[in-house]
């Protein structure tokens, strides 16, 4: 006789947000790029980095957030005019 396994299984969930650590990972860069540039932003001619929200004490980035931000930093060209 065969049974039958009643038990469910939760559908995988997406997360919505991440943490530094997950973000930084995600993007490719490293953590201390986003630590720095979440203080300094884009001042002395450094790159803004991706929005981020804080929940308590909590620094979570949106990934819709980080693909946008991605997308941004997309070059074609270098600053002398050549392709890069």
């Amino acid at each position: 006789m065969m049974t039958t396994d009643t038990r469910h299984t939760a559908p995988a969930v997406t997360p919505r947000t991440l943490s530094t650590v997950e973000a930084a990972k995600y993007c490719g860069i490293s953590e201390p790029y986003l630590k720095q540039a979440r203080i300094y932003g884009d001042r002395d001619g450094r790159t803004a980095g991706p929005p981020w929200i804080k929940i308590g004490r909590t620094v979570r980035y949106l990934v819709d957030d980080l693909e946008r931000w991605l997308l941004a930093q997309r070059r074609t060209h270098n600053k002398f005019g050549r392709v890069a």
